[in-house]
């Protein structure tokens, strides 16, 4: 797949069953980077398939409150998750929060225990791991 733009990606270290993806825009300087991107995912790392374009001339808030939030209509079972913009550009934001079902559930408490993910790495940086929270 040829990038179009900056990216983040996750690997969660196997098959995880994502519920929601929230994306917390930098407020500082150039919210509008953010304002086209994609959702991708994938169960190798190599293959990609797009489960969310969103093409607008409105950008999304952050840590104000509004961030931007997607829920897939139906499961969504993947071992990575990618955001990606779809324009030429840098990616800068300022937390991805995902919540789901791990690989692997193990005996915890029934709070929500999200990834959270600060500062996003460069494209070209190796992808973090990380795990989901059920929500």
């Amino acid at each position: 797949m040829r990038s179009r733009g900056g990216w983040w990606d996750v690997d969660f270290g196997g098959p995880a069953t994502v519920e929601e993806v929230r994306l917390f825009n930098r407020l500082d300087a150039g919210v509008e980077r953010s304002s086209s991107l994609a959702l991708l995912v994938s169960d190798d790392g190599r293959t990609w398939r797009e489960v969310l374009h969103r093409v607008s001339d409105a950008p999304f808030g952050g840590m104000d409150g509004n961030p931007f939030v997607w829920s897939p209509p139906d499961p969504l079972v993947a071992r990575f998750l990618r955001v990606m913009l779809l324009t030429q550009t840098i990616l800068h934001l300022d937390q991805v929060v995902i919540y789901g079902v791990p690989p692997v559930m193990v005996a915890t408490n029934d709070a929500p225990e999200p990834i959270v993910s600060s500062r996003p790495a460069p494209s070209s940086a190796p992808p973090r791991r990380g795990w989901l929270g059920r929500r």
